[in-house]
């Protein structure tokens, strides 16, 4: 289901890439604009070189052009380690169904241990899908090649 769910979505973005809606050439029209509109400005001595209307444009298109030439800008990103989560969700369903089996007939005293070790798993659970890492834009998620710097772990 999942599957076509992302097929479906990829058809519709090539679709409204190709009549101009989104995509490059519409990011390369906004820019053309943009550009032109920074021309324009340069006339106007309340809006010319220097002014925060001028920088403020101009962040926006380099920000633009970074965005059209791929550069991932995104700077914090989920890091979420997945075989720790499938086990951690096993280990709560198993610990989480043994509490509720002593607990059948009536609550059992005993039955707080695996309860309690099913909910510290929960939490645990949480934490590595709260988990985020900083980075500076631009930087790979893949693993920094020899002589980069290892993006920042925030929790």
């Amino acid at each position: 289901m999942e599957g076509l769910i992302d097929a479906i979505a990829q058809a519709l973005a090539a679709v409204l890439e190709r009549i101009g809606v989104v995509g490059r050439s519409r990011r390369r029209a906004g820019i053309r604009a943009d550009l032109d509109l920074l021309k324009e400005l340069e006339g106007f001595p309340d809006l010319a070189v220097g002014t925060v209307a001028y920088t403020a444009l101009q962040k926006r298109i380099i920000v633009d052009v970074m965005m059209l030439a791929g550069v991932d800008l995104r700077t914090s990103r989920r890091d979420i380690p997945w075989t720790s989560v499938v086990f951690a969700v096993l280990l709560v369903a198993g610990f989480g169904y043994w509490a509720a089996v002593l607990n059948e007939s009536g609550f059992r005293w005993y039955s707080l241990f695996p309860g309690v070790f099913a909910g510290l798993m929960f939490v645990s659970i949480l934490g590595m899908l709260g988990r985020k890492v900083e980075a500076s834009p631009g930087d790979s998620s893949d693993g920094a090649a020899a002589g980069e710097q290892q993006p920042q772990v925030r929790n």
